[in-house]
């Protein structure tokens, strides 16, 4: 790790990118990612979520308004 190493990394696909934030992030460092998120189970939003999910994998890069971002990312709520 050089001085140059980054304090903070932002990404908008953060399950693609985990490996090489960690790579190249300064210990202690900042990690900042957007995703969104599933709704509740059983909520009208989740239910729109569902519906349109396949649509939206299809413009949208394959992302999933279904899903559950803390339980996918590798380290949880806990940190890199």
């Amino acid at each position: 790790m050089t001085s140059e190493s980054p304090e903070v990394g932002n990404c908008i696909k953060p399950l693609l990118s985990v490996s090489k934030v960690k790579r190249v992030l300064k210990p202690g460092g900042l990690y900042i990612f957007i995703e969104h998120v599933a709704a509740k189970d059983g909520s009208l939003l989740r239910l729109l979520q569902e519906v349109l999910d396949p649509l939206q994998q299809l413009v949208g890069d394959g992302c999933h308004l279904t899903r559950e971002t803390a339980i996918e990312l590798p380290w949880g709520h806990s940190g890199l």
